[in-house]
């Protein structure tokens, strides 16, 4: 498979709310997080079933994302747009630390075979274990601002064996 590269050139966020997705990305990316879509670090966003640890943003869930409340595999896709930074986390959402490792293997558990994920950073997220790359996007802003990327991975549908386990 082919890795997919893909560059958007959005407006500024129509939203307030710090930390708002660039105007018209929530409808671009629907094209790609097709079905049962969770939506991880939602804050003022409506997009998919919405997950968020600070009640006032109003998600459909409220939840640590280290800690995800729901049976494995049961979403098609995910969107997970995390703080940027453990300074970020605390600074504007008065969160503690992000641990990546922690919300990604989690973000993987619930995932089905064959979905989708997808992760809104300033940086390229890692491949996360037991998936495979699939596209990115790299979202670019106005003048002065650090650009975006959106690192969409696959779920794979094979189990495969850890290190760990071809050793024992």
């Amino acid at each position: 498979m082919t890795l997919q590269k893909i560059v958007w050139h959005l407006p500024r966020p129509g939203s307030l709310y710090k930390g708002s997705y660039p105007l018209h990305f929530e409808k671009k990316i629907k094209r790609y997080l097709q079905g049962r879509l969770l939506h991880l670090f939602c804050g003022s966003s409506n997009l998919g079933i919405t997950s968020d640890i600070k009640f006032k943003n109003k998600p459909d869930i409220v939840c640590d994302s280290h800690f995800l409340p729901f049976k494995n595999e049961c979403f098609d896709s995910i969107l997970a747009d995390p703080p940027y930074s453990n300074e970020l986390s605390k600074e504007l959402y008065g969160t503690g630390d992000i641990k990546p490792k922690t919300w990604i293997k989690e973000a993987v558990r619930v995932l089905k075979k064959g979905g989708k994920i997808g992760v809104y950073h300033w940086y390229l997220t890692p491949r996360p274990p037991g998936c495979g790359w699939s596209m990115i996007i790299i979202i670019l802003l106005r003048a002065c601002h650090k650009p975006r990327i959106c690192a969409i991975f696959t779920k794979n549908t094979t189990k495969q064996t850890t290190l760990e386990e071809k050793c024992s």
